[in-house]
């Protein structure tokens, strides 16, 4: 059997309650190897006895210790040095989590909630399976429907990820839908970043219209008023083709800033598809979104008014 290296150090304690007496040599020569010198005994000369519970003393040295303490500090030091070595590497590396949310609706993911409007018919959401080599995507449609895809960013701050962007396409347009008007207030599509509760929501949305004037914004209410809305209108039916893809980029923390004087701390993302107000049919697609730390300047921009 092979001692361990704590009974190489402690003497044990004989069967009648007795220490056997030491070799009289020092305790640093007890920790020696036994070739670095021959005159020295070697440990398999060295029977120690066995270490009972109690105080000993260690004899030709100046100090004793409880051998159970001494026994926990010589096996717990080194467990307790391997956290702090990973964490201080870890710190070197300078490598740190990039910031930032990304979707590409490969699947419907788990966090994904439709809700939809008392009494109205709900709206359908699905991804698409890929075909000839092109990519799933997230399509809504709405048959005199409206209903929204939500998911909680708890863990996003959008102080460090402003940045939204996003690649959509139309397929139908609700007949004669205006947001400017309470009574044909229907999109196709819109995305929507919103913060607060059931009681007190305010969100930003960007929406593609189908007459509103690209460029025109404005303010709505919803709920009694419990929802605030903030809303911009980036394309309507002259940029959809039904075929057609384009990229979005907005800064929505300072849209929030600008919105409602604050840029809120938790976020949800909202895609929205409704054409209950028209009676008439909407349908949309939604490539992938996505939240980042910096503009990128890839988005194709619409004209300033149309």
């Amino acid at each position: 059997m092979i001692a361990h290296p704590i009974s190489r150090i402690l003497p044990r304690k004989l069967q009648n309650g007795h220490d056997r007496a030491w070799p009289s040599i020092s305790l640093t020569q007890r920790l020696l190897p036994p070739w670095r010198n021959a005159s020295r005994p070697t440990w398999d000369k060295l029977r120690l006895p066995r270490v009972s519970r109690g105080h000993v003393r260690l004899q030709g040295s100046k100090f004793s210790v409880r051998w159970e303490q001494r026994a926990r500090r010589l096996i717990l030091f080194p467990i307790f040095l391997i956290p702090a070595a990973v964490t201080v590497c870890a710190g070197n590396t300078g490598i740190a989590a990039t910031p930032g949310w990304r979707e590409e609706f490969k699947a419907m993911s788990p966090g994904w909630e439709v809700r939809g409007k008392p009494g109205v018919k709900a709206a359908v959401f699905q991804v698409s399976q890929p075909v000839a080599g092109d990519g799933s995507r997230l399509v809504m449609e709405a048959d005199q429907a409206s209903a929204s895809l939500l998911m909680k960013l708890d863990a996003v701050d959008l102080r460090q990820t402003p940045i939204l962007r996003w690649r959509w396409s139309v397929t139908t347009f609700p007949r004669n839908a205006d947001g400017r008007d309470a009574g044909k207030d229907d999109q196709a599509i819109g995305i929507y970043v919103n913060t607060g509760s059931l009681l007190n929501q305010h969100s930003i949305a960007y929406r593609w219209e189908t007459d509103t004037p690209v460029g025109g914004e404005g303010k709505v209410t919803y709920a009694a008023g419990l929802v605030k809305v903030k809303w911009f209108c980036l394309r309507n039916r002259k940029d959809g083709d039904g075929k057609t893809f384009l990229i979005e980029e907005r800064n929505v923390a300072e849209d929030f800033k600008k919105a409602f004087g604050f840029i809120p701390k938790k976020i949800g993302i909202g895609i929205s598809c409704n054409s209950q107000y028209t009676a008439s049919q909407a349908a949309a697609e939604l490539d992938w979104i996505e939240l980042l730390p910096r503009p990128t300047n890839a988005a194709a921009k619409p004209p300033a008014a149309r």
